[in-house]
């Protein structure tokens, strides 16, 4: 449902793009709001700069002044700068990485759909990938956005017998359900999966970001996660990245 009359927010810009002569489509996350697709007028207008502070960067958090509107596109009036990434993310391999990430997340979310964890996690993401591991940063924000928005598998015991996974179980791409090495054997179709990346997913999904920071992977947990994640996202959502494989270029660490 689309919210009346003229709103303030403080959103993301997670997308920009130039419209005619003068104007930006801009795609933000908003905290009050969930994604709000949009235009703003005159931006590129040299004598129309000074209604806006900054100059509307990508991945920056302002204070949005905007009019819904029943067609598809918000219209955008006021923005003030909070805080900027832009210059913190100029290395390009955080840059694809982020880009990937912002990918998958427009392609899950729908607008007005209000998701102040989302909304919470970007700021995460942003923040934490200039002075974290990529790859960390990456795939916290990856799971925990299945986590927020419904869609992450469960996989804390075998569905059929509830038994916890000590070493290795069977992982469902279609059910997004774990099975213990016994269940698992009687069925078809299931992908080995580690305790390893068990318990990886799970502590990325369920820990505070404070405590993500001292995670690491080795290099077969990471490659045995993407695997799994980037099935179960073509599967259950239609969704494939392209450009995951810029995490490959940054050494992990035993």
């Amino acid at each position: 449902m689309y919210p009346p009359m003229i709103e303030k927010t403080k959103a993301f810009i997670i997308n920009r793009r130039v419209y005619r002569d003068t104007s930006l489509l801009l795609t933000l996350y908003s905290y009050d709001f969930g994604k709000i697709e949009g235009i703003v007028k005159g931006v590129r207008k040299i004598e129309d700069y000074g209604r806006y502070d900054g100059i509307l960067d990508l991945f920056s958090n302002y204070e949005v002044v905007f009019y819904p509107r029943k067609s598809k596109f918000a219209l955008f009036v006021q923005f003030y700068l909070l805080d900027s990434y832009w210059d913190s993310i100029r290395d390009y391999n955080k840059f694809s990485t982020l880009c990937s990430a912002i990918e998958l997340l427009n392609h899950i979310m729908q607008p007005y759909e209000d998701n102040k964890d989302i909304y919470g996690l970007i700021d995460f993401l942003l923040s934490e990938i200039s002075v974290n591991r990529t790859d960390i940063v990456f795939y916290t924000f990856l799971i925990k956005l299945l986590k927020f928005s419904g869609f992450s598998p469960q996989i804390n015991e075998c569905i059929s017998c509830a038994k916890k996974i000590e070493y290795k179980g069977y992982f469902s791409i279609s059910e997004g359900v774990l099975y213990c090495s016994k269940c698992g054997s009687v069925r078809r179709g299931l992908i080995p999966i580690s305790s390893g990346v068990i318990k990886s997913i799970n502590f990325l999904k369920d820990e505070p970001y404070v405590n993500i920071k001292r995670f690491l992977f080795t290099p077969k947990v990471r490659m045995d996660l993407e695997n799994i994640i980037a099935k179960f996202l073509e599967y259950h959502i239609s969704f494939t990245s392209k450009s995951w494989s810029e995490l490959n270029s940054e050494p992990v660490y035993r």
